[in-house]
């Protein structure tokens, strides 16, 4: 792995001190290498000498004459940021093989490692070493680096952890050999990408001179014969690191990299030689010596390549994680895959650039300069094709009601329902649903505004004038609750997707044309030209999703409705259109936020959905709203007990966390405080114990059983008899369903849910374990807005920050997901051609956007 963290000025004494030429007998790490491009314009030697490694921290030439860069002030002080430890760190198979192997072989793991390091900071030199120039340093360009590479050995706990500290220096020489600083923000853009070609590099070597067997490990790997357990029995410094970061419940890599730094024991000076008898000794004791680890090397084993499989590895995900991608995204993607597909560093750079440059498939999104993003070209006519579908079906006005039908209907559902008569900008929005749009709509509406409410009287609308309307969710529950609270015939997109048959097989790779191609089948699905399509929670649906069913509802002469918020959480897969769609084709506009009783909480809402991270979060704390810890234990448990004091109905209360490890750990302590009311009955579906009476949730979608995946309810009656094995859940609806647990064990504790699981759902009370990560202006908007009466924070300090500054910056971090179209317009500084201008329709008033 690859960690990087700023340098204070005092570090360079660390490195120094532990430096030794007879490092091996007399204890300490090997003296420190040069690394870059600007160490032979310094004239710097190829071991590093500790009054130039002084100097350069100061900003200063080798021999502390002049300045090289110009001293800028830092916490008031006039002075010189140091620069950055870029910390390469083997994977913990490769250092416990390395402990206990002899000295050959361990040079060459060693040696392995170097040039793996030295792979990556190339890779880093090339493309993400960039200094500032002109006023304001608003001007980017390339340079030279200087790097200092210290090796060690060993962790502060005295075990086995080879790695390398790459000092980068916050000094560069540009092309012209005049000197600058560092621009950080691309060393750390390219971090991951470096990380992944420094173990891409390191498995083809190992594989290639030790004949060892390589396999994945996350997105690292592990070498095959070496036990988990030993590993974790040479890792005594990282678990207590883990547990104390698990205790202060620290999920950013600089809160790590804080306590890792503030839980420092200095080294012992033990020589190499000893340590390594000791490991070996230690290695004999718990089964895994020298005779075990020299089996597993068998040097001489062939080399087995295969691109082609990294190459479909790396474009599959590179397509879930967005419609576009970078080169440094690629690189990073094919060196994760390349690990254990053969793959060295030189490989994977030699792949990408083949990619970039020869393939076809792959389209450049603007003009060939630095950052430039790229997309598959499918995914770009996947684009076209659908806003040129969209287009045309905008323009036929065949499917639109007579004004006077629509008002009929709007007056008639007011009457019967006057306290839920719709407000001034939903009946707007019915009547641009349904008589202001051609075979497309759109309906763009905040968290809580009534978007269900106003579909069912549009649905209405289009059924008394004899149409068929049906609506599709993403999720199973999302479906449900479309179909009970609208009354609309739904079902899951997944589902309509199955019935077209149409959804891609896999992506695959021809090295003969340098092409990616894929396999579709027919379309079976069924609509016709007095057919509604409503698609509810458009902006998680991603373009391939959304081409099919436009192109199914063109072919029939149906209409299509996108309804959703494009700032909720975003596609899961590619990015979705929905978006683009708002800015092209217009949009109904719900603006009233409904669901929450109280204006601060209304108003907190739409902080989070603009942005205003700092702005909510304070209105939260001012009505009591928001608890800080400090321990992540804390923070769980007083939100359980909060959880647990409310007296609103079991099931109008709902635990939301970022993760997942969390949501289990917290479903347990709520099964755990709950268990004298429960039943005596249980029974263990995969891995969860269940209770009589205990909350549930479904997991997976099953038409047969009649539930879909993020159904809640609770468990009513269980059947343990062999042949039977049934349990029965009485869903929120209040509908009863029955499933074999055997043959479908896919069903968990219901009391506690990831944000992600949550979107779209309403309750009471929300309380909101946060802070992680993952956290973004997207998530913290969806926690922020699924509550009526109340919702509840809870973080530890250390992750919150100062006065909540961490917090508020993870909070407000927009991770959209634009289009490739989008992409290519900001690139070519191409304005949005408007298919239609707003005062074009009829009635648009205020509400409509363009």
């Amino acid at each position: 792995m690859l960690s990087i963290g700023a340098m204070s000025g005092g570090q360079a004494g660390y490195y120094l001190s532990l430096s030794r030429e007879d490092y091996y007998l007399e204890g300490g790490e090997p003296r420190g290498r040069w690394f870059g491009s600007a160490v032979e314009s310094l004239g710097l030697p190829e071991l590093v000498e500790p009054s130039h490694l002084y100097n350069l921290f100061d900003g200063l030439d080798p021999e502390g004459q002049k300045p090289l860069v110009q001293m800028q002030k830092h916490e008031g002080k006039q002075g010189h940021r140091p620069g950055w430890d870029l910390t390469f760190s083997a994977p913990k198979a490769v250092s416990v093989l390395w402990s206990q192997l002899q000295d050959e072989e361990r040079a060459l793991i060693q040696d392995a490692h170097f040039e793996s390091v030295k792979v990556a900071l190339g890779f880093l030199e090339d493309k993400a070493i960039l200094t500032r120039r002109g006023k304001g340093g608003q001007n980017l360009e390339k340079a030279k680096a200087l790097i200092a590479t210290f090796e060690h050995g060993t962790s502060r706990a005295q075990d086995p952890q080879l790695h390398t500290h790459a000092l980068l220096m916050n000094i560069c020489q540009r092309e012209d050999g005049t000197w600058g600083s560092v621009s950080a923000l691309s060393v750390f853009q390219a971090k991951m990408a470096a990380g992944a070609l420094y173990r891409a590099h390191l498995a083809a070597t190992l594989s290639q001179e030790l004949g060892l067997e390589i396999l994945p490990d996350g997105t690292s790997f592990t070498i095959e014969g070496v036990p988990k357990s030993v590993c974790q029995h040479f890792s005594q410094r990282r678990a207590d690191i883990l547990a104390e970061i698990d205790e202060l419940g620290i999920t950013s890599a600089a809160g790590a990299a804080k306590v890792t730094l503030e839980s420092r024991q200095a080294k012992e000076e033990v020589s190499r030689s000893q340590l390594f008898e000791d490991w070996q000794a230690t290695g004999e004791e718990i089964g895994f010596g020298r005779r075990e680890a020299e089996r597993i090397v068998r040097r001489g084993r062939e080399l087995e390549k295969t691109p082609d499989r990294a190459i479909e590895d790396a474009a599959s995900r590179l397509m879930a994680d967005g419609a576009h991608f970078s080169e440094i995204d690629l690189i990073r993607r094919l060196a994760e895959k390349g690990q254990i597909n053969g793959l060295s560093g030189k490989d994977v750079r030699d792949l990408s650039e083949m990619i970039l440059g020869e393939s076809p498939d792959v389209v450049r999104l603007g003009p060939e300069r630095r950052g430039v993003h790229y997309t598959f070209k499918h995914v770009l006519e996947d684009e076209n094709k659908f806003f040129k579908v969209c287009k045309e079906m905008d323009s036929n006005g065949a499917r639109m009601l007579t004004p006077d039908l629509v008002s009929e209907v709007i007056n008639r559902a007011n009457a019967e329902n006057p306290d839920k008569k719709l407000l001034e900008e939903q009946e707007r929005a019915v009547r641009w649903l349904t008589s202001q749009t051609g075979d497309i709509a759109i309906m763009n509406g905040i968290a809580g505004s009534g978007k269900t409410h106003t579909l069912a009287t549009a649905a209405r609308a289009w059924e008394e004038a004899g149409f068929n309307v049906q609506g599709l969710a993403l999720s199973g529950r999302a479906a449900r609750e479309l179909s009970e609270k609208a009354d609309i015939e739904c079902t899951t997109i997944a589902k309509a997707l199955y019935e077209l048959d149409k959804m891609p097989m896999a992506i695959r790779w021809s090295d003969q044309g340098k092409h990616f191609y894929f396999d579709f089948k027919g379309c079976q699905f069924e609509l016709n030209d007095k057919s509604v399509l409503i698609v509810d929670e458009a902006g998680m649906v991603n373009t391939s999703h959304f081409l099919q069913l436009a192109e199914a509802c063109q072919e029939a002469g149906a209409k299509l409705v996108a309804v959703g918020d494009p700032r909720q959480l975003q596609a899961i897969e590619g990015a979705s259109p929905f978006g683009e769609m708002i800015d092209r084709f217009g949009s109904a506009v719900l603006d009233e936020i409904l669901r929450q009783k109280d204006a601060w909480a209304k108003s907190a809402v739409r902080d989070f959905a603009d942005g205003r991270a700092g702005d909510a979060l304070a209105k939260f704390a001012e009505n009591g709203l928001l608890t800080l810890t400090d321990t992540q234990d804390e923070a769980r448990r007083k939100l359980f007990d909060a959880w647990l004091e409310s007296d609103a109905d079991i099931k109008d209360k709902l635990i939301l966390t970022d993760r997942k490890e969390d949501a289990k750990f917290l479903n347990k302590m709520a099964q755990d405080a709950r268990r004298d009311e429960l039943g005596m009955a249980w029974v263990t579906v995969g891995e969860s114990t269940l209770y009589m009476g205990d909350r549930v949730s479904v997991t997976k979608t099953s038409q047969a059983r009649g539930i879909n995946n993020g159904d809640r309810g609770t468990l009513v009656a269980i059947n343990p008899l062999p042949g039977f094995k049934t349990a029965t859940i009485k869903l929120d609806s209040g509908e009863k369903v029955t499933v074999d647990y055997d043959q479908f064990p896919h069903l968990e504790l219901g009391y506690a849910s990831t944000t992600h699981r949550a979107q779209g759902e309403t309750v009471s009370e929300a309380y909101v374990l946060t802070g992680s990560t993952m956290q973004d202006k997207h998530l913290a908007y969806v926690q922020g807005s699924r509550a009526k009466d109340k919702t509840h924070f809870f973080m530890t300090e250390s992750e919150a920050g100062d006065e909540l500054s961490d917090l508020v910056k993870r909070m407000s971090k927009d991770r959209q997901r634009t289009t490739a179209r989008q992409e290519q317009e900001k690139a070519l500084g191409v304005e949005k051609d408007q298919t239609h201008e707003l005062d074009q329709r009829p009635e648009h008033g205020r509400g409509f956007s363009r």
